[in-house]
């Protein structure tokens, strides 16, 4: 039985089962790299940051994407300057709502992962955008 299969119910709750999943993926994976994840689904009004974590004093804020292996685009290619516009004001309010100092380091990561039966694809780009696109 595939990852798919066993994880994921299908319908309506199918998505976010498998964004669910992608984003326990990313943490295991930056923990594993000695990130120390700060927080998950940090919501405001202006967007969404799946994962704040700390690498050695750079705030990472991560974005996770994650697709069945029958998507047309990878996963990454879905975040578009529109998307990025929003993480970048989601991150301010992060900063601000946490009195993050301004010298504090930040970065934008986007992890891309495929799921295929029972392997994972992984793809980190690090850096994948800044604050000035």
């Amino acid at each position: 039985m595939s990852i798919l299969t066993r994880l994921f119910k299908h319908g309506a709750g199918a998505k976010k089962d498998m964004g669910t999943y992608g984003e326990d993926h990313a943490v295991r994976m930056l923990k594993k790299a000695g990130c120390k994840v700060l927080e998950r689904n940090f919501r405001t009004r202006m967007g969404e940051i799946d994962v704040v974590a700390d690498e050695d004093g750079t705030l990472l804020f991560v974005e996770v994407k994650t697709r069945g292996k029958h998507s047309i685009a990878k996963p990454f290619e879905s975040v578009d300057r529109r998307k990025q516009e929003k993480i970048i004001k989601a991150s301010l309010e992060y900063l601000s709502k946490n009195n993050i100092d301004e010298d504090t380091p930040i970065r934008f990561d986007v992890i891309s992962i495929v799921v295929d039966g029972e392997s994972v694809d992984t793809e980190y780009i690090k850096n994948a955008f800044d604050m000035d696109g």
